[in-house]
């Protein structure tokens, strides 16, 4: 794959993940829920994927364990943060992950990250701010507190996924990551009532998908040729 085509993928991905906040406001189910249905969906979409590429196992080691433990509670975190916030305090909160994408790749690699890495986070930022800056509110702490944490573990996610020896490997942290929030859901689902409203049927088989699904494939397959910085800044 050519790195210009790795930038499309991971545009695309970007673009698919930007619709989270929408959908996830039409679903009246309890987060850990919400989140289970929609990892479980992304789970096969990325299976499917794994078969056309004729891989049929996981590849277990320690980068895709890694990874797929930060992604998997930053699902989980970023359902809860818009669950219980303001979808732009959650987006924009989650999207200090570039920062901390900086943060790791330099105490990874014992070098001071480059001033155009740096003034490049600084503008994916600053346009993040100014787009939500008219729905920003303080809302809810643990909600607030949700997405940032959410935040930093999207970036160690995004690091140990481009740190894979290859696409194997990196779907394999994905599937895992998603495999993982599926299963903390599992014992709300007993829980708590769950209302199946055409709304929230489309809303969670769009999320499954498509917001989750298919743009970890294309992240995927993007994080292999652009590198865990060129990711970060999207």
């Amino acid at each position: 794959m050519t790195r210009n085509r790795g930038y499309f993928y991971m545009v695309i991905a970007a673009l698919l993940w930007s619709t989270a906040g929408v959908f996830l406001k039409m679903i009246d189910w309890h987060p850990l829920v919400t989140s289970s249905f929609r990892s479980a969906i992304a789970a096969m979409i990325l299976w499917a994927f794994l078969r056309k590429e004729k891989l049929y196992h996981l590849q277990i080691n320690c980068h895709t364990l890694l990874a797929g433990f930060c992604l998997g509670i930053t699902t989980v975190l970023f359902v809860i943060a818009n669950k219980i916030t303001t979808a732009a305090n959650a987006i924009m909160l989650q999207s200090v992950s570039p920062i901390f994408v900086l943060i790791f790749n330099a105490a990874r690699t014992k070098t001071r990250p480059l001033t155009s890495d740096l003034w490049a986070v600084s503008m994916v930022l600053l346009g993040v701010f100014l787009f939500f800056l008219s729905d920003l509110a303080f809302g809810n702490i643990l909600g607030n507190l949700s997405a940032l944490l959410s935040g930093v573990l999207l970036a160690g996610a995004y690091v140990c996924t481009a740190d894979a020896s290859n696409l194997h490997a990196a779907m394999s942290g994905v599937l895992l990551g998603h495999l993982l929030s599926a299963v903390i859901g599992l014992p709300f689902l007993l829980m708590t009532p769950i209302l199946f409203t055409p709304s929230s049927v489309v809303a969670i088989l769009f999320l499954g998908i498509f917001q989750l699904g298919i743009s970890y494939v294309l992240f995927s397959y993007a994080v292999q040729t652009c590198g865990s910085l060129a990711v970060g800044h999207l």
